[in-house]
């Protein structure tokens, strides 16, 4: 089964050290773009667009906008970004898959728009899809966790299993409770043929498990 979780507007929740509090209401919609008088209605319609998704999440009046939106800012990353959670909010993956790509292509929203279409990839099992975007990721961030242990479990589906453990073993380094990623090490190293190795991956992986249940 896929690993995926929803895509949706948290996708876009930055910056993280924002304050939750109403007073930083303000602060947190000028990161998407001045709101002062000297700019455009556009701009400042753009700005309270990305703002909603990201706080609220996409309605069908906030698609139209984003949709008229794209046209007026084609080289503006987080407007696309938005307006592809939009149209996965209507079950438009097309639309959605075109506006993230084009997300892709823009630093403030790279990083977004990849997690995102690793997402969509591995909802409908497109893993050699999967495998170019997590590699794309991880040119972005060498230390995106969760990257190596989608590239690991993608690998694994397309049965190239000395890939799958090399992404397996970079991703527990990273995050020794990625149990994605225990899975990988155990299956691949089962299939061929190391029953050994596979066992001692058991073990750790059950450990780790029964880490986590105490920690609940």
């Amino acid at each position: 089964s896929s690993h995926a979780s929803q895509s949706d507007h948290r996708i876009i929740r930055k910056p993280e050290s924002q304050s939750d509090s109403s007073n930083s209401s303000l602060s947190e919609l000028r990161f998407f773009g001045d709101l002062s008088n000297s700019v455009s209605e556009d701009s400042r319609r753009r700005a309270k667009a990305i703002y909603q998704v990201r706080n609220s999440g996409p309605s069908a009046e906030l698609y139209q906008e984003l949709r008229y939106l794209v046209g007026k800012f084609p080289d503006d990353g987080m407007t696309w970004l938005s307006y592809g959670v939009a149209a996965m909010s209507r079950n438009e993956a097309k639309t959605a898959i075109d506006a993230w790509t084009k997300a892709a292509n823009y630093d403030e929203s790279k990083e977004f728009a990849l997690e995102a279409l690793i997402q969509m990839s591995q909802r409908v099992a497109a893993w050699d899809k999967t495998i170019e975007f997590a590699e794309q990721m991880i040119q972005v961030n060498p230390y995106h966790t969760s990257a190596y242990a989608h590239l690991a479990d993608a690998m694994y589906r397309m049965q190239r299993m000395n890939e799958a453990l090399v992404a397996a073993k970079r991703a527990v380094e990273l995050d020794p409770l990625s149990l994605v990623s225990y899975r990988v090490l155990i299956e691949a190293h089962r299939m061929q043929g190391d029953l050994e190795k596979s066992k001692e991956w058991g073990k750790t992986r059950d450990r780790v498990s029964e880490k986590l249940r105490q920690a609940r």
